[in-house]
């Protein structure tokens, strides 16, 4: 998997796309001031890819005793296929903090939009 940090400069209308996709419209930040947020912020925007091919991304903001992931999305037609694991495990792996934090309290499967409760959970 090959890891790409997203600044301002760089985030391309694949992840955009993605971005406004894999949401509900009531969870997302705008797109100008998420990536305006982004440089100002100390976040971790990074794309993933295999190859050439674009995965996913996520967002995160590193505190001091937890990540807070803001966002994780992988490209739905590659959904099901092992990546959105493969990107947990390399976060859990290059994280300084043993708690990730995960921010949304909905997820989606299988189309399906579900309530959860907020998590913390230890690699």
């Amino acid at each position: 998997m090959i890891v790409h940090k997203i600044t301002a400069a760089n985030a391309d209308e694949k992840i955009k796309q993605l971005y406004k996709t894999a949401f509900p419209e009531d969870e997302q930040i705008p797109w100008k001031d998420l990536i305006r947020l982004v440089e100002e912020m100390p976040l971790d925007f990074t794309a993933y890819y295999d190859g050439e091919d674009f995965i996913g991304f996520t967002i995160v903001y590193p505190r001091k005793q937890f990540n807070w992931y803001w966002y994780f999305a992988v490209q739905e037609e590659l959904r099901g296929k092992g990546y959105g694991q493969q990107i947990l495990t390399l976060l859990m792996r290059t994280s300084s903090n043993a708690v990730v934090a995960m921010l949304s309290t909905c997820v989606t499967v299988l189309g399906t939009r579900m309530s959860i409760a907020p998590t913390t959970t230890s690699p």
